[in-house]
């Protein structure tokens, strides 16, 4: 049903992007991936299963570290021209407070 989807949303489109379609298809795959795994996880038997809670604090930064690549490599030339890599200190602040939460 999603690659219907997917299908339909770049049938006809102009501008039309083999590396979007790739990484729309293979964001689709790694999702279903996700899901099976975190229910198989959840319903194990005996001593492998997790509570959703666990779960989440186990897949979180897992997922987190398999995107920061692909966005510094997508997003180089904004992260190159925004204020926050023109300033150290605007962006030390920063990122204390985001670390601070």
């Amino acid at each position: 049903l999603m690659s219907m989807g997917l299908a339909l949303a770049a049938f006809g489109e102009i501008a039309f992007s083999g590396v979007g379609f790739a990484m729309c298809a293979s964001a689709s795959v790694l999702a279903a991936l996700r899901l099976v795994l975190s229910h198989t996880l959840l319903h194990a038997e005996g001593e492998e299963r997790m509570d959703s809670l666990s779960m989440l604090t186990v897949m979180a930064p897992v997922c987190a570290a398999g995107l920061f690549p692909v966005a510094l490599l997508k997003e180089a030339s904004a992260i190159r021209e925004s204020k926050y890599a023109q300033d150290s200190s605007l962006a030390a602040q920063t990122a204390l407070a985001i670390l601070a939460g």
